[in-house]
């Protein structure tokens, strides 16, 4: 079973917004110079620290995209024999 997702945005293949969400950061940064060079640079970074600390049980959760791939993973550990979490 194939599952394609669209995390960042609905609709939306999430690569064709990470230039967005990147210059968002970079904003979001203050930072000038050398400074947001680095932050460029380490925008894999920060897309993962703001995935960690997403609320799950936030808004985030009324997104068809979220629940699809909720009800995808809970169908996939289902096959295999693993209860999901919670």
């Amino acid at each position: 079973m194939k599952v394609r997702f669209a995390f960042v945005g609905e609709g939306t293949s999430d690569l064709a917004l990470w230039p967005h969400l990147e210059e968002a950061l970079a904003t979001a940064s203050g930072e000038t110079g050398r400074r947001l060079k680095r932050v460029k640079k380490g925008f894999n970074e920060n897309r993962r620290f703001l995935l960690e600390r997403l609320d799950t049980d936030g808004p985030v959760s009324r997104l068809p995209a979220w629940q699809a791939m909720l009800g995808a993973l809970k169908a996939t550990l289902a096959t295999i024999g693993v209860a999901p979490p919670g």
